[in-house]
């Protein structure tokens, strides 16, 4: 039976099942550590699960998070501090916290809460996933819809398909719902406005 951390509620936010080969995901706190499985149809793609763990989007990074658990085909998982929005794939102290592996397509992990923890009963999750390039670097640029590295029109195509669409309506797009509000609306395209034509570094 699972030993379920007081007063902890661990919620999936969103699981881009549609956009990123994600079939199935189970997220949950056992023995004082949150663990999780994310199964993709292939693995030949990096898989990024945000970890928001203080419960508020306005910190953070993209959608709040500060912490990422990165995996990269043919290389170790990483946990990374995501709040300046980039991995420091160095800091050997915070990889302690992190027990990970890949069982075919089923990705696995399992993070010390006291790594991470920040007092909050709700921990949002949220599954990302960029497309295999020549450099293993991550950079997660809010409002890079696409993953490519830049903000740009194809974001914007992507935007405007979902715009004025809320939680729950047919094609609603959660990757544009930047504030994490369940709309997507004039604050999410301000992200964007904001943003336009930056690259990642």
């Amino acid at each position: 039976m699972r030993k379920v951390l007081p007063l902890l509620i661990v919620f999936l936010l969103q699981a881009l099942i549609a956009y990123g080969g994600v079939v199935n995901t189970n997220f949950y706190v056992e023995d004082d550590k949150l663990k999780g499985e994310v199964t993709v149809d292939t693995f030949n793609r990096t898989y990024i699960i945000c970890l928001d763990t203080d419960n508020d989007a306005s910190t953070g990074c993209y959608r709040g998070e500060e912490y990422w658990v990165i995996f990269t085909p043919g290389e170790d998982a990483r946990l990374c501090d995501a709040t300046d929005c980039e991995c420091d794939s160095d800091d050997d102290a915070l990889q302690s916290y992190l027990e990970a592996s890949v069982d075919g397509n089923v990705l696995s992990f399992s993070v010390d809460l006291s790594a991470i923890y920040k007092g909050s009963r709700v921990i949002n999750i949220t599954v990302e996933w960029k497309e295999m390039t020549e450099s293993s670097s991550v950079c997660a640029l809010r409002g890079d819809l696409n993953g490519d590295g830049v903000i740009n029109t194809s974001d914007l195509e992507v935007f405007c398909n979902t715009y004025g669409k809320s939680e729950g309506d047919p094609g609603f797009d959660a990757r544009c719902d930047f504030d994490g509000d369940g709309d997507v609306d004039g604050n999410d395209l301000s992200v964007i406005a904001n943003g336009f034509e930056v690259t990642c570094p």
